[in-house]
């Protein structure tokens, strides 16, 4: 009778351990990070970007326009601000208190934000290229025309900024491709390119611009991000998925490694040693980047929409979704305190083991006292 108390109670710790019971539980080490939707912005168009700052979603939607929401409460996100006049965006950055918007076939608007329950629309740079994104630094706009059918407008444009009432064009670069998502450091411009690889490009002087590197490596690059001297870039064409360069040398960058994804990678974040990536198809990866010649995934959540870019805020995603608005998803186990509502079957494998034990321990103790 005693091995059956002693082995109820071993089952009751495992029971606990490994979260049969439900309740909140602390993410187990080691394990991918599990991801839960907390709320939704049902824009009822298609989102092509995203930003969030100081609790506020900065959105461009394709159909709808320009849209401001408060999203300090993540899940009872509410609406300050749409302007319809913005429809084809497709990109936005925000700096300090102005929003600045690519819009495809039209050029960039650029609006103050410094109220945030009455912004308000400055001006436009008015250009019938494809401009898909913008990257703001300084007082300069660099727009990435992905060209029309004929491709005769494709390049990098840089408008100049500095009086937001009056922006004014300083120069075309055009190398030949099909630029698609910018990322501007210390004035050098990394240009993922759909037709190539992509370029790392100087603008110390902005109406000369010189290509310091051009990677012919596959088409379909889309996404960049650069951090420290890493340069991540996602490509959705021959060689889908997350490719890592070293940047150290701008006019040697090194192709560390690729990971690979089989769905339609498009835009992407680096933070703190992990890529957030939009897959279009797939839905969001979490790839662990802390050792860039060894990527590996981290987390994964999908839930049937068109993810197209993301935007990370402490734990929480912030999905731009083609089908669905922005989605807010929240990571569990990213500051090792968080917990996710459910079951943690991860202790639930010693089950079999303390199974075992038990027999063990059983036919061991009959052996040696077998009256």
């Amino acid at each position: 009778m005693k091995y059956k108390t002693k082995f109820l109670i071993c089952i009751g710790i495992i029971l606990l351990m490994g979260g049969i019971f439900p309740g909140n539980f602390t993410k187990a080490s080691g394990t991918r990070f599990p991801m839960k939707e907390i709320g939704l912005i049902e824009t009822n168009g298609m989102v092509t970007d995203v930003v969030v700052k100081n609790n506020i979603s900065y959105i461009a939607d394709d159909i709808n326009g320009f849209l401001m929401y408060n999203v300090s409460d993540p899940e009872n996100p509410t609406q300050l601000f749409q302007d319809s006049g913005a429809k084809k965006a497709n990109g936005i950055f925000v700096k300090h208190d102005l929003a600045f918007i690519a819009i495809l076939f039209g050029g960039l608007r650029i609006y103050n934000i410094s109220d945030p329950m009455a912004p308000t629309y400055l001006s436009s740079y008015h250009d019938a290229g494809a401009i898909i994104d913008v990257y703001v630094e300084d007082e300069l706009a660099y727009l990435s025309d992905h060209g029309t059918v004929s491709g005769s407008s494709a390049g990098i444009k840089i408008v100049n900024v500095s009086d937001p009432y009056h922006p004014n064009k300083i120069v075309h670069f055009q190398s030949g491709g099909k630029p698609s998502n910018l990322f501007v450091q210390n004035q050098t411009v990394f240009s993922a390119d759909y037709e190539f690889g992509f370029e790392i490009i100087n603008a110390s002087l902005p109406s000369n611009l010189n290509t310091l590197s051009k990677m012919n490596r596959s088409p379909g690059y889309f996404g960049v991000f650069v951090e420290k001297e890493y340069a991540y870039f996602t490509d959705n064409s021959l060689e889908k998925g997350l490719h890592i360069y070293n940047i150290n040398n701008h006019s040697k960058p090194i192709h560390v490694s690729h990971y690979s994804l089989e769905g339609d990678p498009c835009d992407l974040q680096v933070k703190n040693g992990i890529a957030y990536i939009a897959d279009m198809e797939k839905g969001v990866y979490l790839v662990n980047i802390s050792d860039p010649t060894n990527p590996t995934q981290l987390g994964h959540f999908s839930d049937g929409g068109e993810p197209f870019d993301v935007e990370i805020c402490g734990n929480l995603i912030y999905v731009a979704d083609l089908k669905d608005g922005v989605r807010i998803i929240e990571i569990f186990g990213l500051d090792g305190n968080k917990t996710i509502q459910g079951y943690n079957f991860i202790p639930i494998a010693l089950f079999p083991v303390m199974v075992l034990i038990f027999k063990y321990t059983k036919k061991k103790k009959l052996l040696s006292h077998p009256n």
